[in-house]
């Protein structure tokens, strides 16, 4: 029974302190895993510095100025409108066509002014030079009367009138005998075809190439009132100035090195964001472009092109506004009076960059840059120029060469550049 007792009792003891141990031992376990797992993810891994390829992109911007144009509006005109020349989305020129109104084509002209009187034979003064200029833009040569309504705007007003169908109005009185208006023997007569010009058969036309973007005409209504908006153009793009631009970020590279970053260990660190560098947000950089001010403008180099879109714009000569070709390309990529778009610059990478993993880039304090070389164990920081980044790899400039071994995401007592 003694026997018997002891067991039971030896047993309870056991069952104690398994009970006990247990729960320690699982402690234990863990801290054993956890530290296992701990050295594994701070082993150190070395990425391989490669020769740059493909192309490379610096951020920019372009800051655009806009010009409004004056609206087209409508003469003094009297019938109905038969037929209507202009149209929405197409450049109307001097000598096209706006309207037929009453038989006679309407016809537009870019003149200085807009013409606000007749003119006859014999005339002098603003309204004959502004026909005259009129005339000059339609192909007529008419220098020879020089502000006079004389033979050479005749002939041009003549031939004008029977291609507008103006031939047909009738022109104005005047009197047969100057100073017998009132005698019945001497009635007054009619100027013929040539002789005369009606105002209202120009439109003043605010500038060459004009595009509507709303025309308000209807066939079969009556003749707009003087006055009158006919149509209102887009928008003009004057200039796109090339600038620095707003946003932190050198140049970012397109086009990867081939091969892996790492060689061949395992453990590649933390590559510090979505393409940035040193726990940046896609750029390398602090608020300025290569050194650049914000906002400051640029001039493009000769091998870079510039893109808006991804699509290229032509720069004028200067390398440092967009050419007129440019601006008409450039038109149809952005909004309308936008004061900015940001831009791109690309241009293949050169013989002396070079690129490294994004983690394998220090950052000193005093705001140097640097590259951790591995070198028979030891690290030898190597400072370097950033140039661009991208999908986690940075294109730079120094003592460095392609194959070297590279630490990356060296821990924090190793963060130095000399």
């Amino acid at each position: 029974m003694r026997l018997v007792k002891t067991l039971k009792a030896t047993l309870v003891w056991l069952g104690v302190l398994a009970w006990c141990a247990a729960p320690v031992a699982g402690y234990f376990y863990l801290t054993h895993q956890a530290q296992a797992a701990t050295f594994t993810t701070s082993a150190v891994a070395d990425g391989v510095v490669q020769a740059a390829s493909g192309t490379s992109q610096r951020d920019a911007q372009l800051n655009l100025t806009w010009r409004s144009p004056e609206p087209i509006v409508a003469p003094a005109w009297d019938g109905l409108v038969q037929e209507i020349g202009l149209k929405s989305n197409q450049p109307l020129a001097s000598g096209d066509s706006v309207a037929l109104v009453d038989g006679i084509d309407r016809t537009a002209c870019a003149s200085t002014r807009p013409m606000a009187e007749d003119v006859q034979s014999g005339s002098k003064g603003v309204d004959v030079t502004t026909l005259q200029e009129c005339l000059t833009l339609m192909g007529y040569d008419v220098s020879t009367d020089k502000g006079s309504y004389g033979r050479a705007t005749r002939q041009a007003v003549t031939e004008l009138a029977k291609q507008t169908g103006a031939d047909s109005a009738e022109g104005p009185l005047i009197p047969t005998v100057p100073g017998a208006e009132t005698d019945p023997a001497t009635p007054p007569r009619r100027l013929s075809v040539g002789y005369w010009f009606a105002a209202d058969w120009l439109v003043y036309l605010p500038e060459e190439g004009y595009v509507a973007t709303a025309v308000d005409l209807r066939v079969g209504s009556p003749a707009p009132a003087a006055g009158s908006v006919l149509a209102a153009a887009q928008p003009v793009l004057m200039a796109a100035t090339l600038t620095a631009a707003p946003a932190t970020g050198a140049e970012i590279g397109v086009g990867d090195p081939p091969g892996d970053e790492t060689a061949g260990q395992e453990g590649q660190g933390d590559s510090g964001g979505d393409g940035g560098v040193d726990g940046g947000t896609g750029g390398v950089g602090d608020g300025s472009e290569n050194g650049t001010a914000v906002g400051a403008e640029l001039v493009a180099a000769e091998d870079e092109t510039l893109l808006v879109a991804s699509v290229p714009v032509p720069l004028a000569e200067d390398r440092g506004k967009v050419s007129a070709e440019g601006l008409i390309a450039l038109r149809a990529l952005v909004n309308e009076l936008a004061p900015s778009v940001p831009a791109k610059l690309e241009r293949p990478s050169r013989v002396d960059e070079l690129s490294v993993p994004a983690s394998a880039l220090v950052t000193a304090l005093d705001g140097r840059r640097c590259v951790l070389v591995v070198e028979s164990g030891r690290l030898r920081p190597v400072e370097v120029e950033t140039v661009g980044d991208s999908d986690g790899w940075v294109m730079v400039r120094g003592e460095l060469r392609a194959g070297q071994a590279a630490r990356l995401s060296p821990g924090a007592e190793d963060r130095q550049c000399g």
